[in-house]
């Protein structure tokens, strides 16, 4: 992600840690630290130099992924993947056919969906890890971040959220 000055940041959920925290790849890199945090809507940004309009979808050993080509809001009955690090290790690869449900109406305002083969959506690991649609192009549009999962179900927060609150977009 970036914002209107040029700062880049990796988007993920706010629960995922707090001002000051060291964020690292799974080899041990530094990505970088929160410099911006909405709790209620469960959304952070992790400012960081070296980012990328880039999203991994395989498990945390094949660098497999797909390139962000943008982002859209979110709407009831389409069909999303979500990528955590947890559940792309387990089954391997992205979790499809996840079917937006509604938006709750709190202040939290998050998405909820569902898996609509009953298989589990997401897993603890899994938070802030990519929500998305195909695009036109073979890429991806960014649609969310994961921040709960209940089985088949999961809840997760909007794109349009974070850029409504910090005014970011996708990272060229």
């Amino acid at each position: 992600m970036t914002d209107s000055s040029g700062v880049e940041y990796l988007l993920t959920a706010g629960h995922c840690g707090d001002f000051g925290d060291p964020f690292t790849t799974g080899g041990g890199s530094c990505i970088g630290t929160p410099s911006k945090i909405n709790k209620t809507h469960d959304i952070m940004l992790v400012q960081s130099s070296d980012v990328t309009n880039f999203i991994y979808t395989g498990n945390s050993n094949d660098n497999v992924g797909v390139r962000v080509d943008g982002w859209d809001w979110v709407y009831p009955g389409e069909f999303l993947c979500e990528s955590g690090a947890t559940s792309a290790g387990v089954v391997g690869g992205a979790i499809c056919n996840i079917k937006v449900l509604f938006f709750y109406n709190d202040s939290e305002d998050l998405v909820e969906a569902e898996q609509m083969n009953g298989q589990t959506a997401a897993r603890p690991g899994d938070s802030g890890g990519p929500l998305y649609s195909a695009s036109a192009s073979g890429g991806a549009i960014a649609k969310g971040t994961a921040t709960r999962s209940a089985g088949a179900r999961l809840g997760f927060q909007d794109f349009g959220t974070a850029w409504r609150d910090f005014g970011i977009w996708i990272a060229s």
